[in-house]
């Protein structure tokens, strides 16, 4: 605890007396006794810093939370609505390829089938949007470009608060696929090129230690 009375910048005097009060009360249950070490090692940009970005991912989380929930609730209604206008689609089909052919018999089958795959696609968008919004809950949070010197990101580092990420991505490409009528689905070749793109994102201890020294966070 030595670093607490060495400390002179007055907003880390704050954080060190926040953090020693969090330590000794048991309803806090704060149970990592690196915490008074690791802070004794930052400066005040670097902890001010990462106080700024534990903040924003726990909006983030709080706020996807909330969307996730609503989808949740609205799910099943959703997904046997569109459904049942799907059963009715392939129905239409159905009977209209029993017809003799004609142009506007395939006419009218284009323009059922085009509605089918709008249905199917809302479809899968419904089944996959919940676990989209999961995907960005779990996200990292990153730390913003120029936002620490280099020296500043490697003592995070060094101290576990931080660590480097290497993200792959792919810009998503248009394509245009004849279509037949008649034809229940499609085929075609796509080339993906993946690129990668690299960022700084804040670890687990650096939440728990944010959380420590604050009087307004909770677990």
């Amino acid at each position: 605890m030595d670093s607490a009375s060495l400390e002179d910048d007055p907003d880390l005097q704050n954080k060190w007396a926040t953090l020693l009060s969090n330590m000794v009360d048991s309803e806090k249950n704060i149970q990592n006794h690196v915490f008074p070490y690791i802070l004794g090692q930052l400066s005040l940009p670097e902890y001010a810093l990462l106080d700024v970005v534990v903040r924003e991912k726990r909006d983030r989380v709080k706020r996807l939370g909330e969307e996730l929930a609503k989808h949740n609730e609205h799910f099943g209604d959703l997904e046997n609505g569109i459904n049942q206008k799907l059963a009715e689609v392939k129905q239409s089909i159905a009977s209209e390829k029993e017809l003799p052919n004609g142009f506007e018999q395939l006419k009218k089958i284009s323009q059922l089938v085009a509605q089918r795959g709008k249905l199917n696609s809302e479809l899968a968008g419904l089944r996959v949007k919940g676990r989209q919004i999961e995907f960005r809950i779990a996200e990292p949070q990153q730390i913003p470009d120029g936002a620490l010197k280099d020296f500043e990101v490697s003592n995070l580092i060094r101290l576990g608060l931080a660590k480097f990420l290497r993200e792959p991505f792919a810009d998503p490409v248009q394509i245009q696929i004849p279509n037949d009528p008649r034809d229940d689905y499609l085929s075609t070749e796509v080339e993906v090129i993946v690129e990668y793109t690299d960022t700084y994102v804040i670890t687990e201890l650096a939440e728990l230690l944010i959380l420590a020294c604050s009087e307004d966070l909770d677990a």
